[in-house]
């Protein structure tokens, strides 16, 4: 079973979980108590949605030795902290806008 976020035609955004190639809406908050329904919608009838929508990202970089070194550069001693927009985060599918293509007035 997979859980899915996803909006069927102009319905509110819902949680679901698919099936083969249907999706099943879930009643109830899926990181406590939830029953899923019926999975009836073909995957293709609905909009598949990112499985979250953070306010903030925050990441760790140059947090393990291999990754340090495909950089050749060390480990820090203090965490390196940097921020990611929410912005970041695409829906299935969607297209990866490079700034490059952007600055150059593509896109």
């Amino acid at each position: 079973m997979r859980i899915v976020r996803y909006q069927y035609k102009t319905e509110a955004l819902t949680y679901g979980w698919l099936l083969e190639n249907k999706v099943g809406p879930i009643v109830g908050n899926i990181f406590a108590e939830y029953r899923r329904q019926e999975v009836a919608l073909p995957v293709e009838s609905v909009r598949l949605l990112a499985p979250v929508q953070p306010t903030k990202i925050v990441c760790i970089g140059r947090n393990y030795a291999e990754h340090a070194k495909e950089h050749e550069v060390d480990v820090p001693k203090v965490p390196l902290l940097f921020l990611k927009p929410p912005s970041s985060i695409l829906n299935p599918g969607e297209t990866i806008i490079l700034a490059a293509a952007i600055a150059a007035g593509g896109t």
